[in-house]
């Protein structure tokens, strides 16, 4: 079975200058120990979704120096800048 929805903020969670899920543009996704990890490139932000509850559980801020996100998986984050491809890593 099949479903389509979009996640609700937790009640815990605030996403920063009051913005909105519907302004979260989604360039990369992973997903780990049943938890979706979800790259925004355009406020350069990685929102932890759970699909069981379908509501974002945390937001973290990303270092300023990742631009242009394309892809990652858990710990590793690509991206395309200045005519090159860049990894990083990110330990949790």
């Amino acid at each position: 079975m099949a479903a389509e929805w979009s996640p609700e903020l937790s009640s815990d969670v605030v996403l920063k200058d009051k913005r909105s899920i519907d302004e979260l543009y989604i360039t990369a996704l992973a997903i780990k120990d049943g938890l979706l990890y979800a790259i925004s490139k355009a406020h350069n932000i990685m929102i932890v979704i759970d699909p069981k509850q379908k509501s974002i559980i945390d937001v973290y801020g990303l270092p300023s120096i990742l631009t242009n996100i394309r892809a990652m998986t858990f710990i590793l984050v690509v991206g395309y800048d200045n005519a090159k491809h860049t990894v990083y890593c990110f330990k949790f």
